[in-house]
């Protein structure tokens, strides 16, 4: 429908943020639960697939396809035989300006839009957040770093025990997603005003806007990998 084509990287990046809280507070050290997680994600995927045809999930809700899309989408273009142009057979145009059919253009027509620089600049202050909460839960960045996180199976102390170290009467299920959206909002934040600074630099606004989101894919894969 024509009012979630609207909603962009907006949906995918608000799937990521929910799937990143429920591991913060339920999945990550408990298989049972992280198997019926990606069986669920997956089941999503088949049902939106045959709702609306061609791609629908991989371009408006896959929580990973955004983060591929932030860290790839400026990338030089991989030649292919025009008949392999397309993932679909055949292709059903389920997306304008579709990736997978020509990466550059697709790249060209988000450029000036909101929806991509929200979502780019947000990333890396969640993709922080996501790191920084374990921390902010127990009152020591050991409590991610010695990996005890990996053996914490899903129960109500998880879910509904305290969430903050600060403020204890916060429940875990409230206090996972409001870190990450506040990562979220200030990253956004840092890199627009970065963007306004660039002005009398580089007076260009593609040039600039292309710039800060490169700048922003390049601060959030580093700032992943520094942790992982």
């Amino acid at each position: 429908p024509a009012r979630w084509r609207r909603l962009g990287l907006r949906a995918s990046f608000a799937v990521l943020l929910t799937c990143l809280a429920l591991r913060l507070v339920g999945t990550n050290g408990d298989p049972l639960a992280l198997g019926v997680f990606l069986g669920g994600l997956g089941l999503a995927a088949f049902a939106l697939n045959l709702l609306f045809g061609g791609r629908s999930f991989c371009h408006h809700a896959c929580p990973v396809g955004v983060v591929e899309r932030i860290y790839t989408d400026a990338a030089p273009a991989v030649a292919r035989p025009e008949r392999a142009a397309s993932g679909c057979a055949p292709c059903t145009g389920c997306a304008k300006g579709c990736a997978d059919l020509d990466r550059e253009r697709a790249y060209e027509r988000g450029l000036a839009g909101a929806d991509r620089r929200l979502v780019f600049y947000a990333f890396p202050g969640l993709v922080f957040a996501f790191y920084a909460y374990y921390a902010l839960r127990a009152g020591t960045w050991e409590a991610y770093f010695d990996g005890r996180w990996t053996e914490a199976p899903m129960s109500a102390e998880l879910l509904l025990g305290p969430g903050f170290a600060f403020a204890p009467s916060v429940p875990a299920l409230v206090a996972a997603p409001l870190t990450l959206l506040a990562g979220s909002a200030l990253s956004a934040l840092l890199f627009h005003g970065l963007e306004r600074a660039l002005a009398r630099a580089v007076p260009d606004a593609r040039r600039r806007r292309h710039r800060v989101l490169a700048l922003a894919s390049f601060a959030a894969f580093n700032t992943f990998y520094f942790f992982a």
